[in-house]
């Protein structure tokens, strides 16, 4: 299990939640640093759970994304980290849960793909993507979500499970379910 973890997007929902999961993690919001627009300094670190997206569904904030890859991938790069956990979506695998087509969804599907090039430049490296699934605590998702549903016990857990993950190359996990009162996972693991 890694030591020393960073966690970018850690002003979101899933990296507030993090947070309280890993309180010794060093974590970076949007307003720390603009990942569109410079190279991550991951120096001293050996993981990084990379969080930060643009959640908006049109070309421009996509875009930004991709671009946001790229540095992330660059940081890692220079600072000769090996183990990434990615936050990619249900909405990535579109068709075969009846999500519609969306610019989101694409984008998490290509940042899939760049992740897995970044693997297969060094064996060493590992990267789990996380395809979340809804992740609101205290909220009810809509009807068609409820089965996608993240549960803060299953984050724990697959968070957990990603970072003593030890399979070099791209692993792609769809994260859902909880862990219920008798530690059992009802988890949708792919």
């Amino acid at each position: 299990m890694p030591r020393h973890i960073l966690i970018t997007g850690a002003g979101g929902r899933i990296g507030t939640a993090l947070q309280a999961l890993y309180p010794n993690a060093t974590c970076i919001e949007c307003a720390d640093i603009d990942l569109r627009e410079q190279v991550p300094d991951f120096r001293g670190f050996d993981a990084v759970i990379h969080l930060a997206s643009n959640l908006d569904d049109g070309l421009e904030a996509n875009a930004d994304n991709i671009r946001i890859t790229f540095n992330v991938l660059r940081g890692a790069t220079r600072a000769n980290i090996t183990r990434l956990i990615w936050a990619s979506s249900m909405t990535a695998e579109e068709r075969q849960i009846a999500f519609p087509v969306t610019w989101y969804g694409r984008t998490k599907r290509a940042q899939e793909m760049l992740l897995d090039a970044w693997c297969a430049e060094k064996s060493e490296r590992r990267a789990v993507a996380l395809r979340f699934g809804h992740f609101c605590p205290g909220s009810q998702p809509p009807p068609e979500h409820e089965l996608l549903r993240l549960r803060p016990s299953g984050l724990a857990f697959w968070v957990g499970r990603a970072l003593s993950h030890v399979q070099p190359g791209l692993t792609i996990w769809n994260a859902l379910g909880g862990v219920d009162e008798s530690g059992i996972s009802a988890t949708g693991n792919r």
